[in-house]
């Protein structure tokens, strides 16, 4: 969970209101399609999309900018929960994992929508809303400029599968003292074989040089569907009942 968001959740339940909290959560190896594990966290009812098709690589972007507008399996299950749970109103904090048509299903179900914007992701795939060469990116058109800023986007969620099964064998080893070596062996090197998605860090200023504009892989996907992508969540966004900025 994020922090944040997690200690806010945890404030509302212990002031007395019923709190839900829908999100893309764990990846697992053998699952053929998302799934809703439903749980609990200090008060909080959790709806966990298991296994969600829209791949999290925070400021590497995206490779298919489309399906984080339109994801049909995730607005199946969001619309469940929708009908199980009857929030007052939805707060949205953050769309990791999420389709940004949450929006107008929570709408057509009458919830309002309040989203407090963490970061620039509704607008910018790569999260902080910089280009190749470190410059704020304030192009009105940004679709060939994103396509190059994602160009190093992972294709699917592979490597995020690592860290779910990495905090299951620690468990196990927890659990079960005579297995927590070879636990904790099997974590060590299934996480060596995960690729880490975190920006590399820059050098020293004085050793810094601007990257080309142009990427050094294809693009993931064509500039119309990352500018489609930034049309469609601006129209979505004016749909919020509130925008709460943070900084």
């Amino acid at each position: 969970m994020i922090a944040y968001a997690e200690d806010l959740m945890q404030a509302q339940a212990e002031d007395g209101h019923c709190v839900g909290y829908f999100c893309a959560g764990r990846q697992y190896p053998l699952l053929r399609r998302p799934r809703l594990h439903r749980w609990s966290n200090s008060g909080v009812r959790v709806f966990e999309v298991l296994n969600s098709p829209i791949d999290v690589a925070l400021d590497m972007g995206t490779s298919d900018p489309l399906q984080e507008l339109d994801e049909p399996h995730t607005e199946r299950l969001f619309r469940k929960v929708l009908g199980e749970f009857r929030p007052d109103v939805l707060h949205l904090q953050e769309l990791f994992g999420l389709p940004s048509s949450l929006i107008d299903i929570a709408h057509e179900a009458h919830v309002p929508v309040i989203m407090t914007l963490q970061d620039y992701l509704p607008l910018c795939p790569t999260l902080k809303l910089f280009d190749t060469k470190e410059r704020v990116c304030l192009r009105r058109d940004p679709g060939e400029q994103c396509s190059v800023c994602c160009a190093a986007a992972p294709t699917d969620s592979k490597d995020l599968r690592i860290p779910t099964l990495g905090v299951h064998l620690v468990n196990l080893g927890r659990r079960m003292p005579r297995t927590r070596d070879a636990a904790w062996r099997a974590f060590r090197l299934a996480s060596e074989w995960a690729p880490d998605r975190r920006s590399p860090k820059r050098p020293p200023a004085q050793d810094r040089t601007p990257p080309p504009m142009v990427a050094a892989t294809p693009p993931r996907a064509p500039a119309a569907a990352y500018q489609q992508r930034r049309d469609r969540n601006i129209e979505r966004l004016s749909r919020a009942d509130l925008l709460l900025a943070m900084s």
